[in-house]
């Protein structure tokens, strides 16, 4: 059997905002859409699930990685977008180029070159 993940749901203060980020900024397609729940797809598949929040549940505990070929390419894209970079490519474990940067919601979002 082979295994990987191909979806992730993270909770969300306003589900519009969170959609306007995710699309714009990171180039996700909406899939569906509602004031309580959104889904979202990239182009290699990967879906990603927005849900407000209910009361109690805690929203910027999460966290979503994507692996890149360019990360300084990548990370300027991102600034072009009106994106805050948290970590600029910052070279990690010698092997990995890494950039973070956060959602509307403050969920940290991670960008890897892998150095070969």
């Amino acid at each position: 059997m082979k295994n990987h993940l191909t979806h992730f749901m993270i909770n969300v203060k306003n589900v519009h905002r969170s959609i306007e980020f995710y699309s714009e900024k990171l180039g996700f397609k909406i899939e569906y859409e509602t004031s309580e729940w959104a889904e979202m797809k990239m182009e290699n598949g990967m879906e990603l699930a927005l849900k407000k929040k209910l009361e109690g549940e805690a929203t910027g505990s999460g966290g979503l990685g994507f692996v890149v070929n360019d990360c300084q390419k990548a990370t300027e894209i991102l600034k072009g977008r009106g994106v805050e970079i948290l970590t600029d490519c910052e070279l990690k474990e010698g092997n990995k180029y890494i950039t973070q940067f956060k959602d509307p919601d403050g969920d940290i979002i991670w960008m890897v070159q892998q150095i070969k």
